[in-house]
């Protein structure tokens, strides 16, 4: 009775330990476990659901080729960096769309050198002399984020199912109290001086 308690209960640890859990923390448990460090483009699908076995007990070239067998990456070990690189065949069936638009302000005056980021890829670029930005991104749900200095930052859920124009109109963050420069000339001299004229 005993013994099929503790199989029980070790079969629930290491069902507990992969349920719920995505490539991402899989990783994250690997570097621990081997210290190791990834390299990888942040557009590879890291945040799906990891289905597969308990990578705990497994030499590292196992638990890597166990982890990335159905995502779709392709890895290789140099010295403690593993390289992880879409496949052929992911690369092809990746469709990407071209997002542009213009970065304007309140009074719909173009502002040059803005920035537009994607917070999903982390790909970002600046607007060019006319205000103009363009991003090509890979097809699905993308949250922009635009900033520019003394402007407030706006943000924005896109869907990307085709190319698409988004224009982004900024706000003064804040509006400057007057200021009033005061000097009175009969003041003491605190430097040096070599002649004075009254």
């Amino acid at each position: 009775m005993r013994k099929h308690l503790c199989i029980i209960v070790l079969i629930l640890s290491c069902l507990r330990a992969t349920a719920q859990t995505t490539v991402r923390q899989q990783m994250e448990r690997l570097e621990e476990e081997h210290g190791v460090s990834f390299v990888y483009n942040s557009s590879l699908p890291l945040d799906i659901a990891y289905e597969g076995t308990d990578l705990s007990a497994m030499s590292l070239e196992k638990a890597l080729a166990t982890l990335f067998a159905h995502a779709n990456i392709n890895y290789s070990v140099q010295g403690r960096n593993v390289l992880l690189k879409a496949t052929e065949q992911r690369r092809r069936h990746t469709t990407t769309h071209t997002l542009s638009g213009r970065v304007l302000d309140a009074q719909g005056e173009l502002l040059i050198n803005a920035t537009v980021l994607d917070l999903t890829t982390r790909q970002g670029t600046m607007t060019n002399e006319y205000g103009h930005y363009s991003l090509t991104l890979p097809e699905g749900r993308h949250q922009l984020r635009v900033t520019y200095v003394g402007y407030e930052q706006q943000t924005a859920d896109v869907s990307l199912d085709r190319t698409l124009t988004l224009d982004f109109q900024l706000h003064a963050s804040q509006q400057l109290q007057e200021v009033v420069v005061t000097a009175d000339l009969n003041s003491p001299v605190t430097g040096t001086q070599m002649g004075k004229r009254s």
